[in-house]
């Protein structure tokens, strides 16, 4: 199995199963971040993306993965991370992708929570770049570039979006103003206002999340490609 080692702030790893919501536990040390990764079937590159963030410079941080039901080797293949940051809550039924991203966030333990696919990696420095930017202003989201990845591992062309929280919110007028695998959110702003992703969207979820929370409250992108996205 993977051995990692440990850090100051540990906790329980967590096998929890279920559907339903408000799992967050008072009693868990509050990590300087939390990071949602959403699975269904993601055997194929599920182990690349989990390394990625247990490689983050900033080593205070949990790992909340929802196994969104998958009847591959996904599960198996999280088993194999022995590092007390790594949770691993797996729905009895396929939730969808936005289901499974609201039962991450209402169990992360941060305020600030990171999002990446099951099949993207984070470069080291992204969490330390996002919450440099992050600290002590009025954002509630915060994207980054990113860099295309292919099968074999290859990095490709990088993409862009509006730097910025004028450009973010003319850009959102058209279309996502975000990368949602590069997200970084104020989950307390969540919160306060209501906020969660809608099951109702299927390919859009991220979308419509955003045109709420810019109702609210800033987002802006840095310029840096700090996810490479498959």
């Amino acid at each position: 199995s993977r051995s990692r080692p440990s850090v100051a702030t540990t906790r329980s790893k967590l096998g929890s199963s279920g559907t339903g919501t408000g799992e967050r536990l008072s009693s868990r040390a509050v990590p300087t971040v939390s990071v949602l990764i959403a699975a269904h079937d993601a055997e194929a590159y599920v182990a690349a993306a989990v390394e990625s963030v247990l490689r983050q410079t900033v080593t205070d941080l949990e790992l909340v993965v929802v196994d969104d039901h998958s009847g591959d080797r996904t599960p198996e293949i999280l088993a194999t991370f022995d590092d007390p940051r790594v949770v691993v809550l797996r729905n009895d039924e396929q939730l969808g992708l936005a289901g499974s991203l609201n039962r991450g966030l209402d169990h992360a333990g941060s305020r600030w929570v990171g999002r990446l696919d099951a099949d993207d990696v984070a470069l080291p420095a992204r969490l330390e770049r996002q919450l440099e930017r992050a600290a002590g202003g009025s954002l509630a989201v915060l994207g980054t570039a990113v860099r295309d990845l292919d099968a074999a591992g290859n990095h490709g062309r990088v993409h862009e979006l509006p730097v910025g929280p004028g450009a973010v919110r003319w850009h959102a007028l058209f279309s996502s103003p975000f990368f949602h695998p590069t997200v970084l959110l104020d989950r307390e702003l969540l919160d306060r206002h209501g906020l969660r992703y809608d099951p109702a969207f299927l390919e859009s979820e991220d979308y419509d999340l955003w045109t709420r929370v810019l109702a609210v409250a800033d987002g802006d992108n840095l310029r840096e490609p700090l996810v490479l996205r498959r």
